[in-house]
């Protein structure tokens, strides 16, 4: 993947706008995320990768405050206790009833509410890198 470059079939970004993809089942009308080429419920092969809303709402949360462990997650020698930052992660369920998994933008549980309103954004895998991942990010008093 080229530097910058985003996961295809993962998301999609028009005028500025992130939006994750997921796959439709023309069958059963079941949503799964990530994409993938057949209905994780009924096995149909009739799935359309389709765009989920921008926005949607904090369905569950929790502050990672300590370095998971390498393996399986990935480290360098430098990294150590005293240079992990915490970092949120969250639950965001869309309209269409379906639950992402992600990375919160937002790291302090005091500016974090459960059925608040989030949207999908565009950040780097980690400080300097130039992979990039989705992310949410909590919008205040927005409408969704």
């Amino acid at each position: 993947m080229a530097p910058g470059a985003v996961p295809a079939r993962l998301l999609s970004i028009d005028s500025g706008q992130a939006r994750l993809l997921a796959a439709h089942c023309e069958d059963c009308l079941s949503w799964s995320f990530p994409c993938q080429d057949s209905c994780a419920k009924c096995g149909s092969e009739a799935v359309v990768d389709s765009a989920l809303p921008q926005r949607g709402r904090l369905w569950s949360y929790t502050i990672q405050t300590f370095r998971p462990p390498s393996p399986p997650f990935a480290s360098a020698p430098e990294d150590g206790p005293d240079n992990f930052v915490p970092f949120g992660v969250g639950m965001v369920e869309f309209d269409n009833g379906l639950c992402v998994h992600g990375r919160l933008t937002e790291s302090d549980s005091s500016r974090l509410d459960i059925g608040m309103t989030v949207e999908t954004v565009v950040v780097p895998l980690e400080a300097g890198s130039e992979e990039l991942i989705y992310a949410f990010q909590p919008i205040r008093g927005g409408a969704q």
